[in-house]
């Protein structure tokens, strides 16, 4: 590198002219858009005065040249009808080649933002720079270079908009902390041409923000799964810096959460299986979860659809805690009151165990969409995918056949 720079300092003294039809563009250059209107004036300018600063190229095969950096005054020139134009002719690497292009443009005052996240994209691929290094190199901050960088994973349509001034870079960075699957829904619904109806264009980044969160995120609460790896997940709202108000936060990846949740809810399914494996498997068409039942299905477990509501078995009360009250009376009467419901609770269940034992009704572990409860029906009204001599046998019966089916799995 230090004999590849020294060479660069000593060929930029000897200023040559190249043939404009021997010179080509580099795939190096990150500027892919050139203002029509301002290489005309460019172009105009060369006509009256030449082309003032050189351009940088080196040479790819015989009387051939590669453009290192100045493609700009390059197609003003071909613009103006000039034949030649003066070059300083560099014998350098692919590798340097492609610093000097980025590095170069990065310099310019109308480069883009999607221009320069590329850019700065190129030069970390390159395996030679970080963030701290190109934050150095260009006199920035590591929080704009991280920021930029970001601008990356924004889809076409909306890089585009950020490209043409329709969105702000506020809102782009707001939007990019998204994956492709919300992207595409944003853009679709609030932010291409010609929508009509709950457009987001003009609108705060703060406010951009918050309708993301609320429309296209899920709060993590509703879920029963260990949420300890969300804590620190770059997905989880309360670790982007516009929210964190406490909670378990939302998640904005919905393949995460969905595979999470179905792994949650099929380990849960089989270890209530094997605490009571006369209990058997259902769900219902309107709130279930096709995941899971079809990973429990391949797993062998038999998972009836049922065509009606079951009723959810009762939850047991919870007991009042002392500090959550300001007097002893009121406390007092929580109490009084959670003992009452504890009395109905116990009757409840002892009833539902009574009506199972004697062949009234039948009790489900039934999969919904976020957890798996316990619950049951009557006997004579239930109609399942399961034959009608299915729906005959005793529970002695059943758990026979269930503990065979087990016996089949393992």
């Amino acid at each position: 590198m230090i004999m590849e720079a020294t060479a660069i300092q000593s060929v930029e003294k000897n200023i040559t002219m190249v043939a404009l039809a021997n010179v080509q563009p580099s795939n190096y250059n990150p500027r892919k858009n050139f203002d029509e209107a301002s290489l005309a004036e460019l172009s105009e300018s060369i006509r009256q005065q030449g082309v003032l600063q050189p351009i940088g190229v080196r040479p790819i095969e015989d009387n051939r040249f590669e453009i290192v950096f100045g493609e700009r005054r390059y197609r003003a020139s071909l613009m103006a009808g000039l034949e030649d134009i003066p070059a300083v002719v560099m014998e350098i690497s692919d590798e340097v080649a492609e610093e000097m292009a980025v590095t170069e443009n990065l310099q310019r005052k109308d480069v883009t933002p999607i221009e320069e996240a590329n850019a700065y994209q190129k030069l970390i691929d390159s395996g030679r720079h970080d963030v701290q290094s190109l934050a150095v190199q260009f006199g920035k901050n590591e929080s704009y270079i991280r920021t930029r960088l970001k601008f990356v994973s924004l889809m076409p349509e909306i890089a585009q908009l950020l490209e043409q001034d329709e969105i702000t870079i506020s809102v782009a960075s707001e939007i990019c902390r998204y994956g492709e699957d919300i992207q595409k829904e944003v853009y679709n619904k609030h932010l291409k041409e010609g929508v009509q109806y709950n457009s987001w264009r003009g609108m705060k980044a703060s406010d951009v923000a918050r309708n993301i969160e609320r429309q296209y995120t899920t709060d993590l609460e509703r879920y029963a799964f260990d949420k300890t790896l969300c804590l620190s997940c770059p997905h989880n709202t309360n670790n982007m810096m516009l929210f964190c108000e406490g909670g378990c936060g939302n998640c904005a990846n919905r393949t995460c959460l969905a595979e999470m949740n179905a792994a949650y809810l099929t380990e849960k399914a089989v270890r209530l299986m094997e605490e009571r494996p006369e209990v058997s498997l259902c769900y219902e068409s309107f709130n279930s979860n096709e995941a899971v039942v079809e990973r429990l299905t391949a797993m062998g477990y038999e998972v009836e659809s049922l065509n009606y509501y079951a009723k959810a078995y009762p939850e047991q009360p919870e007991a009042p805690r002392k500090d959550e009250y300001d007097t002893t009376e009121e406390y007092e009467q929580a109490q009084s009151e959670f003992e009452q419901d504890l009395n109905d609770y116990t009757e409840e269940c002892e009833e539902i165990r009574t009506r199972s034992e004697a062949g009234e009704i039948i009790l489900y572990f039934r999969i919904e969409s976020k957890d798996i409860v316990l619950c049951y029906v009557p006997k004579v009204t239930c109609t399942t995918n399961d034959t009608k001599q299915e729906q005959t046998l005793s529970p002695v019966e059943k758990l026979e056949k269930q503990d065979k089916r087990n016996k089949e799995i393992a």
